[in-house]
């Protein structure tokens, strides 16, 4: 029986924004050398990954919160499950958008309004640095629903909010139909997919494409869109630095965040004995 572990990148595995620490890209390693199967599951498209998840020795990330599942060796989507841009606009339709900044994604581009980068460094506590570094990476325009309307398709939808007033808004206006789903990646968010994909659901679809069908499946993550991931798992574990509600409704909880290892160290002491 082979070991799986679904991994969530931001405030899980990856120590800050963009870096892995040595003890983890060693640990995780091993775990594969020893026959485990290392997946990680995250909010972020292919095109934003962190360049150090080529130290893995890993083929498959789920990208998109389970919209796409991306092969970093021959750099292709493998399979996807986009929203149509007639749900898109459904979800759009009766919402003031001014109360909010809207990100989406399609083929892979990350396309921002302007004013989200204000959040980033006013609510995000960004650092200039790290704001230039994503704005290589991502298209910020000061009309982004022009650009959206030339889309067949789009990947995710994605509404950031200044308030946790905002985001209640959102909740009690958007019409929910049987086409797409809400997650959040934090309180300041929400983020919108296919409803056949999330991280847990993808995740198993990896294990699938890999030829593994007897498996024990570990899950790891600290925010409301890893709880799919908790659903599918034999053990679904929430990060020490976890939101609380997240943490019960995990099955256990690791001894340590993720500037300590978190996962890594929950392999050793749990998995790999």
């Amino acid at each position: 029986m082979n070991n799986i572990v679904l991994s969530d990148l931001d405030e899980t595995l990856l120590y800050d924004h963009n870096t892995l620490t040595k003890h983890t890209i060693d640990t995780i390693n091993q775990f594969i050398e020893e026959g485990g199967i290392f997946i990680p599951c995250t909010a972020r498209t292919y095109t934003a990954l962190p360049t150090q998840l080529r130290d893995l020795n890993i083929r498959y990330v789920v990208c998109a919160n389970g919209a796409i599942i991306y092969d970093i060796i021959e750099q292709k989507v493998v399979k996807s499950y986009p929203l149509a841009i007639d749900v898109v606009q459904g979800i759009l339709k009766d919402l003031d958008t001014d109360r909010f900044y809207t990100t989406f994604v399609s083929n892979g581009e990350l396309i921002s309004e302007k004013g989200l980068l204000k959040i980033m460094q006013n609510l995000w506590g960004l650092s200039k640095e790290q704001i230039d570094e994503i704005q290589t990476k991502r298209l910020f325009l000061d009309d982004v629903f022009s650009k959206l309307n030339t889309n067949d398709t789009v990947d995710k939808l994605l509404f950031s909010f200044e308030t946790i007033e905002d985001r209640e808004y959102v909740e009690q206006t958007i019409k929910m139909t049987g086409e797409f789903q809400a997650l959040s990646s934090s309180e300041y968010n929400l983020e919108f997919t296919n409803i056949k994909s999330d991280k847990g659901l993808a995740g198993k679809e990896v294990a699938q494409l890999l030829g593994s069908d007897d498996y024990t499946l570990y899950a790891f993550g600290d925010n409301y869109n890893d709880v799919p991931m908790f659903k599918v798992a034999d053990v679904g574990v929430a990060m020490l630095n976890a939101h609380p509600i997240v943490q019960k409704l995990a099955h256990t909880v690791s001894d340590h965040t993720n500037k300590e290892d978190g996962v890594a160290n929950y392999i050793l002491k749990y998995i790999m004995v």
